[in-house]
Parts: structure tokens; sequence; C-alpha cells
């Protein structure tokens, strides 16, 4: 999160008991993935402008599952003044998520973020328009237009080039989660 130099700002900062963890990196970018799509640059530019036009909607998701386990923040600025921004560029989507931690699965999302095992992001949503193209022998999909459904924290995603970095960690004591097998991640993931 980032809060500006005001007064009303630094104090609603300072009740924040919890500091968020924040994850960043590229969701989706323009190259043929594992299952044979080209998402354009400029079909995720449209896409993802829709998306996160409605406050509602930018949820962050844990492999694919509808378990909300953060939301999208359109910029984030470290406490050293770097600044991320989400967005779409000549390489593709950049997403920042905040992770929420307020949940027993958002928690075990948070522990294997910090483990490593889930590192990466994928993206769903419905292609509008589409092409069949070839690249040498290789048949693909490219996609023109699409709605973007929603963006979602696993371990490796569809997108070769999809992962994140923590921009801004945490720390999680080791707990027993989900002993009750109530949680959608399994310890072996």
């Amino acid at each position: 999160r980032a809060y500006p130099d005001s007064e009303k700002f630094m104090q609603a900062a300072a009740r924040i008991e919890n500091d968020p963890i924040v994850v960043g990196g590229p969701a989706s970018v323009e190259m043929i993935d594992r299952e044979g799509h080209l998402i354009t640059t400029n079909a995720l530019t449209k896409a993802f402008d829709k998306y996160m036009s409605n406050f509602r909607t930018r949820n962050a998701m844990v492999l694919h599952s509808d378990v909300q386990v953060g939301w999208a923040l359109p910029a984030y600025i470290s406490k050293g003044g770097q600044i991320f921004k989400s967005g779409v560029g000549e390489n593709g989507l950049f997403f920042i998520t905040e992770v929420r931690d307020d949940t027993r699965i958002a928690k075990r999302v948070i522990e294997q973020i910090n483990e490593g095992k889930l590192k990466s992001y994928s993206i769903a949503g419905s292609a509008i328009k589409t092409q069949s193209m070839q690249k040498g022998l290789l048949p693909y999909m490219q996609v023109d237009e699409m709605e973007l459904a929603e963006v979602t924290v696993c371990e490796t995603g569809v997108n070769q080039n999809a992962g994140f970095d923590v921009l801004k960690g945490m720390y999680i004591p080791k707990t027993n989660t989900c002993i009750d097998g109530s949680c959608l991640i399994s310890k072996e993931h």
C-alpha cells in the first residue's frame, strides 16, 4: 500500500496491525504458452483495464479454486520509494497482489510463498476473438480479444514467463494449519 504524506493517511496506516505481504511480477507475457495460446499485449491491455475498473472483481485467487487470497493493487510504493505498478506494458501484464492474512487458507498461501512453493501467477478468462496461427511447425491460437476473469497465485503458471517476487514480506511463524483438512491446499503441493 502506498500512503502519501498526508496526516489522514498516516494516521490510518498507523492503525494497521498486521503488515501485509505484497507480491508482484508478470502474470502473462506475450508468448506461446504451454497450452498453445498466445495472448496479445493489446488483448491483455483491454481486458486488464476492464478487470481493474471494478474493485469488487479484482480479487487474487489461489490455484484457480475460486478462493480469494488477496486483491490487485494498482500500485505499490516500497518504504525505499521504489514504485511498482500493475498494468500492461510491451512485455505483458505485470500484476501486484496484496495477500490477505485473515483466513487459514490465506495464511497457508503466505507460508507456501515464503517456502518458495507458490511462486507464479496464472490468468483465466474468456477468449472473445481468436485466430489459428502457425510459427514454423508449431500451431497455436492467438487471442486478440478477451475478458480477464481471474488472476491466481499458483506453483507454475501456464505462461512460462509468469511469476512473482515478494515485494513486501512479513514474518509468519511456522504453525500447523489446516489440521482438520478444511484447506484447499495440501502440504504436499
